[in-house]
């Protein structure tokens, strides 16, 4: 995986967060009014020459995103939300796009962070 990672947030009757592995940039959604959101699933999808992962949320929130490396992982703090109670899905193992491993959890009351561990930088 090369480069740099592409992030879209889109705003439907289910909004959606996609990770692309071309370009990163970040699309914070806050709808006005409202104080929280709901991360009710997270997933992740080989598509053409890229791989999606997919967070669909409920209500209003921001999508902060920095690198780490050693080992390299993409971060992506979901702020404003909270898990549904829906437990987390294990990984499974299969290398995809560059992921080596996706894992998920509430990092702080109202913060959900998704790491995503790639092959490189």
């Amino acid at each position: 995986m090369t480069g740099l990672y592409r992030l879209m947030l889109v705003a439907a009757a289910a909004p959606s967060l996609l990770l692309g592995a071309s370009l990163l940039t970040a699309a914070p959604a806050r709808a006005e009014g409202l104080d929280s959101g709901e991360v009710t699933t997270v997933s992740l999808a080989p598509a053409a020459g890229k791989t999606e992962i997919v967070v669909a949320v409920r209500g209003a929130v921001d999508v902060r995103d920095f690198l780490l490396t050693s080992p390299d992982r993409l971060v992506l703090d979901v702020v404003g939300a909270r898990l549904s109670g829906t437990t987390a899905t294990l990984y499974d193992g299969v290398k995809r796009g560059g992921v080596v491993n996706l894992r998920y959890s509430q990092f702080r009351p109202d913060v959900v962070r998704i790491v995503v561990e790639l092959e490189g930088p």
